[in-house]
Formats: structure tokens, C-alpha cells, sequence
């Protein structure tokens, strides 16, 4: 199997040199330890949580759990979910992927609680991530395009730019190349567009370089390497200076040109060495080793070998060991050294099958992990349904109580209208009362009945004013009657009352004469 040394840029983020950021820690510490335990203190510790991962995991672990504490004490639900997500990224970053997505989802359900809409698209993203390391592509994708939505929607782009690229990584990765340079080079114009550092560009160009490459297009692929070249010699990165010159070298090995491939391949084995880097040293190593055998240098290509192997298995590489035995079993059998042939041939089998279960068991624990997350999103559909049945039935029951509460009002209120006919009453009042009873069984029967206008209407304002019409027209029966029947006996008990009142007058009058 050949082996190719290549880099996907998955964060493109500068690194911070130690001594600066033990400064930014300590003051950090300096500040925490003057606040009182209360909100500003959760803010600043999850500043702290966050600046400790270039210095020490367990400390940014330690100062992240202290910051979730004090928030859930103090009830603070927007530190809460920050803190949460901090010390997620902690346990991410170490690879204890169960507690970061547990720390991740949490973080989730609190931004979406409170309403922050740029807190949900990065837990979405950081939870994208998980998967994403986890080898659980699906997964990651969709919740890679949830949070691009969200920053889409927020106008976030240099957030959008990022899950443009990390949906480009899962696509690269799902060996999808078409689709994977179509979301980096969309991420690529949109960096270019919003002026970002040459730093944070070279990791997307290094993506479409490798992915051009994958698809045959070798021009477009060494015009990208070329340009992160210039941009990381000018950033003095030995590193990635040495992983361009191998990437380049890589795109001329399949045009076929080994002279300039292996002149490049050189070029990064040489800073690979004296930067103290073992695994590209090895891997150099081996691509060098490879070029001589396809050329017939043989003694050449079995003394890079060589050397690919014992670093290989000093850092315990299989992958290694396994492509540096069977380019050490091709160039001694072609020199017919077939004892040594058949050695490496052996070892090349034992790896290649040794690997191949390895594969087979981290597939099937994908599959197993996957088959756990439908479990675990099947149940929270399941208790998100029963919660929602349950306060529909308690919302059911407190409206029976005011709808029972409000009917028995209004029956008090008609049994009094009635009582009014046979007292003497003022018509003033008499017209008052009638009306606030015909007004509020008005407004009753509307409450009762809405439900199921809403379901027809479909909220169109002509609709809604018929039914109100209809339900007034029905209570037009009823006012013909209380007009005929009862208003007329209480204006008539008013008068006699008033001409009663008159005639008393007119003897009292006289009397007093």
C-alpha cells in the first residue's frame, strides 16, 4: 500500500508561544482570585478554563468544572452555558469525546434556552466536532450544517467560513472530493472576501492543494501549495514549510516528474530532522524510499526504508512499519534477495492484517456508536413527546378550571339578571347590567369556540369576522326576548315606582298646606 504524507488543516488557529500565555494565565489568576463568587467571577474563570489549554488540560479541566459549579449555584444560565462549552472543548481536546459532548449538549439545550442564537450555532459545531474525530460522518454533518444555517440566518460569516471548511473536512474524509472542494474553495473566497490572515488562509489552500490533487487536477493542486509555501516561509513556520515542500513533491511524483518529486521530499526531510519532528522524519523517509524503487535504485531504496522502519516502530507507527516492509520486500525482490524478500512480505502481512482488524473494530464501534446515538436521540424524542403530553394535559386541566370557574360566574351573573325582575331597578342600571352579561357570554362562547375556528380560518381576517358574525347573530334570539320579556317588567316596575314616588309627594304637599 503506498503511503502518503498529507495534512488536512482542520483548525487553522495560531498557536500562542508558552511564556505568553502562562502571562495571560497568571493574570487571569491574579483577577479570579479579587472577585467575589459571583457572575463576573464565572465569566473570568471560563476565560481562564479556556487560556489553560496551551499551558495544562487538567488545570483548564479543574478551573472549567469550578466555573460550571459557581454558575449552577448562582443560577446564572448564560455563564452556565459557557462554562459548559469551555470545558467541553478541555475534555475534546484531550479526546474524552462521551464527556465533551455530554458538556457540549448541555451547553446546547441552555442556548437555546435563553434564547442566544450565536451560543447554539458554536455548541452545534463543537458537537459536529466530536463526531467528526469519532468517525461518525453523518452525524457530523448534519450538525455541521445546523450551526452554518444558524450563522447564515446571524450573518456570522467569518463563522460561516469555518463551517464551510469543516464540512469540506468530512467530505475529504468521506474520500466525496467533489464536494469537499466545492465547500473549501466557498470557504477560500469567503476568507478572501473578509481580509483573513495569510495564516488562517494557508490551511483552507492546503485542503483544495490535496484535494485537487485526489481529483487529477495537478496544476490547480501545485498552484495552491505553492502559494501556502510562500505564505508559511514568510511566517517562518518550519513545520508546515516542511509539510508544503512534501505535499509539493507529492503532486510531481504522480505527474511522474521523480527528479523534482524527490528533490522536494528531500528539501522536507531535512526540516523535518532538524526540527525534531520523528513521525515526518519517518514518513519522508518512506516517500523518498518509494521514489528510488519506482526509479530501480534499489540499495538506495531499501537504505530509506530501513530507516522509515526502526522509526516507525520507535514511535509505534503500524501504518509505517507496514508501507516501509513492503517497499523493503518489492526492492529486495527485485535484486532477488528473495530470504529477504519473503521476511518483509511476511511482516507486510502481519501489519496489513493486524491493521485491517484494527480498522474492522473501530468500524464496528462507529457502527455501535451510532446505533447508541439513535438510542439516545429515539429516548429524547420519547421524553421530550411525554413532557409535552404532560403539559398539555396540565394546561387542559387549568383551562377546565377557569372555563368551570368562568360558567358558573356567568350563571351567577344571568341568576341576578333574572332576580332584577322583581326588584326596582334604575334602567340606567338595569341597561348597564345586560349589557356586561351579554358582553362577557360573548367572550366566553369566542373562548370556547376559537380552537376550532383557528383550525379552519387559518388565521384570514374575513373568515374570523364571519364566525364572530355568526356567533352574534345567534345571540340575537336571546336579546329579542330579554327586550320583550324582561326589560319591559323592569322599566314598568321603575315607573309605578317613580309614579308611586310622584303621587306621595303631591299628598305630602297638600298635608302641609
Amino acid at each position: 500500500m503506498r503511503r502518503r504524507f498529507v495534512v488536512l488543516a482542520l483548525l487553522c488557529a495560531a498557536a500562542v508561544p508558552g511564556q505568553a500565555q502562562q502571562a495571560v494565565v497568571d493574570s487571569l489568576r491574579a483577577q479570579v482570585a479579587a472577585l467575589p463568587p459571583d457572575t463576573a467571577q464565572v465569566r473570568l474563570l471560563s476565560e481562564l478554563a479556556y487560556a489553560y489549554r496551551y499551558v495544562s488540560y487538567d488545570s483548564a479541566v479543574a478551573v472549567g468544572e469550578r466555573a460550571v459549579a459557581l454558575a449552577r449555584n448562582l443560577g446564572f444560565e448564560a455563564g452556565l452555558a459557557d462554562a459548559l462549552s469551555t470545558t467541553g472543548l478541555a475534555y475534546d481536546e484531550q479526546g474524552f469525546y462521551d464527556e465533551a459532548l455530554a458538556y457540549y449538549e448541555e451547553a446546547y439545550a441552555l442556548y437555546q434556552e435563553i434564547g442566544d442564537r450565536r451560543g447554539e450555532a458554536d455548541a452545534l459545531n463543537n458537537i459536529g466536532i466530536v463526531y467528526y474525530f469519532q468517525g461518525i460522518y453523518p452525524q457530523a454533518l448534519k450538525f455541521y450544517f445546523d450551526a452554518l444555517h444558524i450563522r447564515e440566518d446571524l450573518g456570522d460569516l467569518n463563522k460561516v467560513s469555518s463551517s464551510l471548511n469543516n464540512i469540506g473536512n468530512v467530505y475529504y474524509r468521506q474520500e466525496n472530493y467533489e464536494q469537499a472542494l466545492d465547500y473549501y474553495l466557498r470557504s477560500f473566497k469567503l476568507d478572501e472576501q473578509l481580509g483573513i490572515d495569510p495564516r488562517g488562509l494557508s490551511g483552507t489552500m492546503n485542503n483544495i492543494g490535496i484535494v485537487y490533487e485526489h481529483v487529477g487536477e495537478y496544476e490547480q493542486a501545485l498552484d495552491y501549495h505553492q502559494r501556502v509555501l510562500a505564505i508559511v516561509r514568510d511566517l517562518n513556520d518550519p513545520p508546515r514549510i516542511a509539510t508544503s515542500l512534501h505535499n509539493i513533491g507529492a503532486v510531481y511524483e504522480k505527474q511522474g516528474d521523480l527528479e523534482t518529486a524527490l528533490d522536494y521530499f528531500q528539501q522536507a526531510l531535512t526540516i523535518f530532522e532538524d526540527f525534531g519532528d520523528r513521525d515526518g522524519t519517518a514518513s519522508t523517509h518512506h516517500t523518498i524510499a518509494d521514489v528510488y524503487r519506482q526509479q530501480g535504485q534499489y540499495p538506495r531504496a531499501i537504505s530509506e526504508a530501513e530507516q522509515a522502519l526502526q522509526l516507525g516502530e520507535a514511535i509505534g507507527n503500524k501504518a509505517l512499519v507496514r508501507d516501509a516492509s513492503e517497499v523493503l520486500y518489492a526492492s529486495h525482490a527485485a535484486r532477488g534477495n528473495y530470504e529477504q524478500a519473503y521476511r518483509y512480505q511476511s511482516q507486510f502481512l502481519t501489519y496489513q492484517d493486524s491493521l485491517f482488524t484494527e480498522d474492522k473494530n473501530r468500524e464496528i464501534g462507529r457502527l455501535e456508536a451510532s446505533f447508541e446515538i439513535e438510542q439516545r436521540l429515539a429516548e429524547q424524542r420519547r421524553q421530550a413527546e411525554e413532557e409535552a403530553r404532560l403539559a398539555e394535559e396540565a394546561r387542559q386541566r387549568r383551562n377546565n378550571l377557569q372555563y368551570f370557574g368562568i360558567f358558573l360566574f356567568l350563571g351567577g351573573l344571568f341568576l341576578f339578571l333574572f332576580r332584577l325582575t322583581k326588584l326596582t331597578v334604575s334602567p340606567r342600571v338595569v341597561q348597564a347590567w345586560f349589557f356586561i352579561s351579554f358582553l362577557l357570554l360573548f367572550q366566553f362562547i369566542q373562548v370556547l369556540v376559537d380552537p376550532f375556528i383557528a383550525a379552519i380560518h387559518e388565521d384570514i381576517p374575513i373568515l374570523l369576522l364571519l364566525f364572530s358574525t355568526l356567533i352574534a347573530l345567534a345571540f340575537w334570539p336571546l336579546d329579542l326576548w330579554v327586550d320583550s320579556a324582561i326589560k319591559p317588567k323592569l322599566l314598568q316596575r321603575w315607573e309605578d315606582r317613580e309614579t308611586r314616588r310622584a303621587a306621595v309627594n303631591v299628598w305630602k304637599e297638600k298635608a302641609g298646606r
